[in-house]
C-alpha cells in the first residue's frame, strides 16, 4: 500500500506533504453506495473498524512535537508513547493500583452481608439513632465500625493509587482531562475524610458508656447528633458527586484510546450515572444500590488491565 501511495503522489510533483502515513479505516457494507453495493463480494464482507485513534492523534500532532523530539515518523512517536505507558518504572504503581481495585471488589460482598444481617441503626441525627449507635458500639465494636462504613474508609484510601495509575496510563490520550480528573478525585478523597466521623463516634460511645450522670449522657448524645449530621452533610455529598464526575471523565478518555476496553469505560459511566440516583426522592437509595455491580465490573476490568500493563502487555 505504501508503494501505491508513493506512485499516486508521484503524479503530483507540486504536492510535497510534510508527513505520510497509512492507517486502517472503517468499513460497513450497509453503507455502500452505487456502484459498490452491486458487488456481492463487498456486500458479504463483515463490518469492521480498525481505526487507531491514538496513532492518528500522534500523527496529527507530530509536526508540532515530532521533529523537536528527534523522531523520524509520527508512528515512531506513537510507539514511543506506547512504550512510555508500559515503562517498567510504573510497574509497582500498576501492581499496587490493580491490587487495590481487587481489594475494593472483595469488600463489596462483606459490606452487603453486614448491612443485611446487622442493619445500622440509621443515619438521621436524632437522639434515638445516636443512642442506637452507642449501644451497637458497646455490644460489638467491629460490627459498628463496619456498619458506619469502615470499608468505605478503606475503599477511599485504596482509590489514591488507582487514580494515580489511571493518570499515568491515560495522560497521553488527554493530559488536561486526566490531570483535572486526578485532582478532582484527590479533592473528593480529602472531602470524604473531612466528613467521616466513624472513629469520632467510637470515642463518643466510650465516653457515653463511662458517663456518670444523665447530664453527661445528654451532652454526648448531642455531640453524637452533630457527628451524624456532619457525616451525611455537605462534605460527604461533595465527595460523592466528585467521585462520580471523576469516573465519567476518566471513562470518556478511555473511549478515546485503546489502552482500556470500551466495556471498562461503559461500566464506569453506568456506575457513576446510576449511583447519582441516590438524589432521586424516596427511591434514591435503591437506585444507588443498583450501581454496585457496575462498580465491581469497573474495578475488576481496571485491575486486569493494570496488571497487563505491569507485564508490558
Amino acid at each position: 500500500m505504501r508503494e501505491q501511495l508513493d506512485k499516486e503522489l508521484a503524479q503530483f510533483p507540486w504536492l510535497t506533504p510534510v508527513a505520510r502515513e497509512i492507517f486502517g479505516g472503517r468499513f460497513d457494507p450497509a453503507n455502500l453506495r452505487l456502484p459498490y453495493n452491486l458487488l456481492p463480494a463487498l456486500k458479504r464482507m463483515p463490518a469492521s473498524d480498525i481505526r487507531d485513534w491514538a496513532a492518528i492523534r500522534a500523527w496529527a500532532s507530530w509536526n508540532r512535537r515530532g521533529h523537536m523530539a528527534g523522531l523520524s515518523s509520527p508512528v515512531e512517536e506513537y510507539q514511543a508513547l506506547d512504550s512510555e505507558i508500559r515503562d517498567p518504572r510504573w510497574s509497582l504503581l500498576y501492581k499496587l493500583a490493580g491490587t487495590a481495585a481487587l481489594i475494593t471488589v472483595a469488600f463489596i460482598p462483606l459490606q452487603i452481608v453486614v448491612f443485611i444481617g446487622w442493619p445500622p441503626p440509621g443515619y438521621e441525627p436524632t437522639p434515638a439513632v445516636v443512642a442506637g449507635w452507642f449501644t451497637l458500639f458497646r455490644n460489638n465494636r467491629l460490627l459498628a465500625l463496619v456498619d458506619l462504613n469502615l470499608f468505605l474508609i478503606l475503599d477511599t484510601l485504596l482509590a489514591v493509587p488507582i487514580l494515580l495509575a489511571l493518570f499515568v496510563a491515560l495522560r497521553r490520550v488527554s493530559e488536561s482531562i486526566m490531570a483535572l480528573a486526578t485532582v478532582l478525585g484527590l479533592v473528593g478523597v480529602a472531602a470524604f475524610f473531612a466528613s467521616n466521623t466513624t472513629f469520632s463516634m467510637l470515642s463518643l460511645s466510650n465516653q457515653y458508656a463511662a458517663a456518670a450522670t444523665d447530664a453527661q449522657r445528654s451532652l454526648y448524645l448531642a455531640a453524637g447528633q452533630a457527628m451524624i449530621a456532619l457525616y451525611t452533610g455537605t462534605a460527604f455529598q461533595v465527595s460523592y458527586i466528585i467521585g462520580s464526575v471523576t469516573t465519567v471523565m476518566t471513562a470518556a478518555v478511555m473511549l478515546r484510546s485503546k489502552i482500556f476496553s470500551r466495556a471498562t469505560a461503559y461500566a464506569g459511566i453506568a456506575a457513576s450515572v446510576i449511583g447519582l440516583g441516590l438524589y432521586v426522592p424516596k427511591r434514591g437509595i435503591y437506585l444507588s444500590v443498583g450501581s454496585v455491580p457496575f462498580w465491581a465490573i469497573w474495578n475488576i476490568l481496571i485491575a486486569r488491565r493494570l496488571f497487563q500493563l505491569r507485564l508490558g502487555i
